[in-house]
């Protein structure tokens, strides 16, 4: 699983170095049961990106949440708008894909049209996704670029400059470090301790922060 995936030995990865962020999330994601995302930006096309990974990922049983800032595309905004007449559509289709077809669901996650969003919308639905928006007291943009991927047994934590959108992980030039779960002492400690700070809040009970709702995102203007 995780640990045995080849690292890079500095546990570095970088834009202008021989092992890329991209690299990374590819080798990763697939093998995860669930991701914790503490971020600022985030664009659902960094899904897009990551298509067939996710694909593993989500049809593995796999569970993922976001904590983002409060800028959102309009499309990924309306994913957290709440309507109670609106019913999912093909909603039979798409947890036969999720379930069933891991071609066929890759697919919706690399076209990225209105099956991607009605993919993630179900997702939500059921508690598989969960897109959290946040300011940090006192009304301060959250700008942290972390993550702990986890496949059930092992860890990998992520820090670094690098947002996850799709010019984060491919245009931008960007670095992270990563520690491991089975390293170093320090490696361990740094994982410990951010599992409890974003379990916090995502659970909205760290008081640090402004937990806002759908109607508090600005819209990113393409």
């Amino acid at each position: 699983m995780l640990n045995k995936i080849e690292y890079p030995k500095t546990l570095e990865y970088s834009s202008d170095g021989s092992h890329l962020p991209i690299e990374f999330f590819m080798l990763t994601v697939p093998l995860c049961k669930r991701i914790d995302l503490k971020l600022g930006y985030f664009s659902s096309n960094a899904i897009r990106t990551l298509a067939y990974g996710f694909a593993q990922f989500i049809y593995n049983g796999g569970q993922l949440r976001i904590i983002t800032n409060h800028f959102l595309s309009y499309q990924d905004k309306m994913l957290l708008q709440e309507d109670e007449s609106e019913s999912i559509v093909n909603e039979k289709e798409i947890k036969y894909f999720i379930e069933r077809d891991l071609e066929g669901l890759a697919d919706i996650l690399k076209n990225g049209d209105q099956h991607f969003f009605n993919c993630l919308k179900y997702l939500l639905k059921i508690n598989r996704l969960e897109i959290i928006p946040v300011k940090l007291k006192p009304n301060k943009l959250a700008h942290f670029k972390q993550g702990i991927l986890d496949d059930g047994t092992n860890q990998v934590y992520f820090n670094g400059s690098c947002n996850f959108t799709y010019k984060g992980l491919i245009d931008n030039g960007e670095s992270f470090s990563i520690a491991r779960s089975w390293g170093e002492e320090s490696e361990r400690l740094k994982i410990d301790e951010n599992i409890l700070t974003i379990d916090r809040i995502c659970k909205k009970e760290d008081s640090s922060f402004e937990y806002l709702n759908p109607y508090q995102i600005i819209e990113v203007i393409k």
